[in-house]
């Protein structure tokens, strides 16, 4: 808007300035007062800053002497006073050009009154910004310096009107411009960033910093492939440069080309051996190709009043480009010494940038299992980095039928809400159980205090009440009317770049019957191979 706002202002000015340069001219070509004051004529290419320069005159000074507007608007082919012994006539000559005929100011006023309101309004207002910043306009690299310090310390709207006061001074000062586009997309205003820095490579093709900043701006948007081609075209004149190189691959990797870009980064390694960026890259993306996992996981829960119940699982999980992560799991209990197992599928299938589905479906022998179960539970990222989720479980504990919707059967609501706070995930699960006795209501609280990676943290989880949903409570729909409160810590770590290892304790203090309480104590390992 801005940048409109200057064209049309540029558009009305040349009216005035028309019949200046005029007048100057007649003036100027008769001689008088010529042996008074200097006189300098516009060409393409100056500023009031670079002609306060050559004829080492203050900047305020020209302003006066020649009326200009406080932005310093001059154009080719006008006369400027900038130096003369007869100031004070020099002074009053140019404000007699100035001061145009009342027809030229009504014909000004006309074409002024026919634009739109708000650039009316914006006009009127245009010189304000400027007086706002208070800065030695004389020096425009300390200009620069104290625009990138409020750059750096959250003042990135006054660090943009230091820049667009450099740019004033001197179009082509494109470090001001650089600046300003990353100001831009700092603030997420993508579309800002691209158009300053554009014009910086319209203007000087192959401008480093500008290349290299809208690259950022194109990674930064999720907009890979144009971060692709502004890297292929700022490689066009810095060959072979390790930092466009790097980039490219980054984008090339979003993209789900991790092949090629393990080429790249082979690529800059060869050269720059000590590139920690390329080496850390690449390591993460051998390892995100390590697509399989084979997981082992052994539970034991001990009783206060009863023989110890025992369950293992194995599982292996594969994730698939373009759409999720799928895992096939096999699950043995034994409890009240009957041995049942369970067969599962989970998927967590993308469905658009930033929702992913839940999906699990299973069946079993019918001991200590549900005979069929069945999950459906989407999952969306919003904005403050919470999570929120919502859906249900079904589980069948029906004996003959694979599916049924009677007594037999336990559906569950249930969600989520999380929030991540830097290294920390809080998230707060329900369970709404619907019966002939009313609704079961249960809730647990995980806190986890993530370390490296997702994959490595200490998890904290506190709740109250039952669910046949969890592993424990599984054999029973009817349990969930019973009372529960519980507490469990589980640590993850990774070991290298092929293992993990799980360690988890708990403690719950149950009600198995009306009146009836027992504490339970459980202990579960697991360890994951990648491959």
């Amino acid at each position: 808007m801005q940048y409109i706002i200057h064209n049309h202002m540029r558009h009305f000015t040349l009216i005035p300035v028309i019949f200046i340069a005029i007048f100057m001219q007649l003036t100027i070509a008769s001689g008088q007062d010529a042996a008074n004051y200097t006189v300098h004529t516009v060409i393409k290419g100056d500023n009031v800053f670079r002609i306060s320069l050559r004829y080492e005159v203050p900047m305020d000074s020209i302003r006066q002497w020649n009326n200009l507007d406080p932005l310093y608007l001059i154009t080719v082919g006008q006369k400027l006073i900038v130096s003369g012994r007869n100031l004070k006539k020099a002074q009053n000559h140019v404000v007699d050009q100035v001061i145009a005929p009342k027809e030229i100011r009504d014909t000004v006023k006309i074409v002024e009154s026919k634009l739109p309101e708000p650039i009316q309004e914006a006009v009127k207002q245009t010189p304000a910004p400027i007086a706002t910043v208070k800065a030695d306009t004389t020096d425009l690299s300390a200009l620069l310096i104290k625009a990138r310090e409020l750059a750096y310390n959250k003042g990135r709207a006054e660090s943009r009107k230091l820049c667009k006061l450099i740019l004033l001074h001197d179009s082509t000062y494109y470090d001001a411009s650089v600046l300003m586009g990353r100001t831009y997309l700092w603030d997420d205003k993508y579309d800002s960033a691209r158009f300053v820095l554009n014009k910086v490579i319209n203007a000087s093709p192959g401008y480093y910093d500008a290349m290299d900043a809208l690259i950022d701006v194109e990674l930064m948007s999720d907009n890979n492939e144009g971060a692709i081609k502004s890297a292929e075209l700022a490689l066009t004149y810095h060959k072979e440069d390790n930092g466009f190189l790097y980039k490219k691959a980054k984008a090339l990797n979003n993209s789900k080309n991790p092949k090629e870009a393990l080429g790249i980064l082979s690529q800059i390694l060869v050269k720059e051996p000590s590139n920690d960026n390329a080496k850390t890259l690449k390591a993460s993306i051998i390892e995100s190709r390590k697509t399989r996992t084979l997981t082992i996981d052994t539970y034991a829960y001990t009783f206060s009043d009863g023989d110890p119940w025992y369950f293992g699982s194995v599982s292996v999980g594969e994730k698939i480009s373009k759409f999720g992560s799928i895992i096939f799991r096999y699950n043995y209990a034994k409890r009240f010494d009957r041995v049942g197992y369970q067969y599962e599928v989970d998927a967590y299938p993308s469905i658009s940038k930033g929702i992913y589905l839940y999906f699990n479906t299973g069946f079993s022998n019918k001991v200590n299992f549900p005979y069929s179960r069945f999950t459906l539970e989407p999952y969306f990222n919003l904005p403050a980095a919470f999570e929120l989720s919502l859906g249900f479980r079904y589980l069948n504990f029906d004996q003959e039928r694979l599916v049924t919707f009677g007594s037999s059967k336990a559906l569950i609501y249930t969600g989520t809400i999380g929030k991540y706070i830097g290294n920390y995930w809080l998230s707060l699960r329900p369970y709404l159980v619907p019966g002939n006795d009313g609704w079961s209501k249960s809730i647990n609280l995980t806190v986890r205090r993530y370390f490296v990676d997702e994959l490595n943290y200490l998890s904290l989880t506190v709740g109250t009440g039952m669910s046949p949903d969890e592993q424990q409570y599984a054999y029973d729909p009817f349990l969930y009317f019973l009372k529960s409160y519980k507490m469990s810590l589980e640590y993850q770590r990774k070991i290298g770049e092929r293992f993990m290892v799980t360690i988890g304790t708990g403690f719950a203090r149950e009600e198995i019957s009306q009146g009836t309480n027992r504490d339970r104590f459980s202990l579960d390992i697991g360890s994951s191979f990648f491959f």
